[in-house]
């Protein structure tokens, strides 16, 4: 489950975008993956996720969301990001989360394009940070 959040910011902590050396070029695709262990499962795990332009998000090699993503309009505050409840993917001990963004790198009359792709993504996991 997921949903789409306009007006308020999450707290991203050190969080920052990420991608490859070269910043475009467009309808590039690529692949994140992060392994991880949890002594237990949190009683939260909201992930905050933006990336340009869209992607896919599996835990633990089940899909959890088909095509997440952004949509950058030409009206202020018109971007947004996903939040996603891990919780019911994790499990104790070892974890992989699996992200593949693509970023189409055109502008049409939905979305404005920034240039360059990217992810963000931020989790607070209780006493975890990914």
């Amino acid at each position: 489950m997921s949903f789409s959040v306009f007006s308020k910011t999450p707290n991203w902590g050190n969080a920052q975008w990420i991608w490859q050396e070269e910043d475009g070029p467009a309808n590039t695709w690529v692949a994140f993956r992060k392994t991880f262990d949890l002594k237990n499962v949190p009683n939260e795990a909201l992930a905050h996720l933006a990336v340009d332009t869209k992607y896919w998000l599996w835990v633990n090699g089940k899909a959890v969301l088909f095509e997440g993503g952004l949509a950058r309009g030409a009206a202020p505050n018109t971007n947004y990001y996903d939040e996603v409840d891990l919780k019911p993917h994790l499990k104790k001990g070892q974890n992989t989360i699996a992200i593949l963004v693509w970023y189409w790198g055109r502008t049409r009359k939905v979305h404005d394009d920034s240039g360059k792709g990217g992810l963000l993504f931020h989790a607070n996991l209780g006493n975890q940070i990914i």
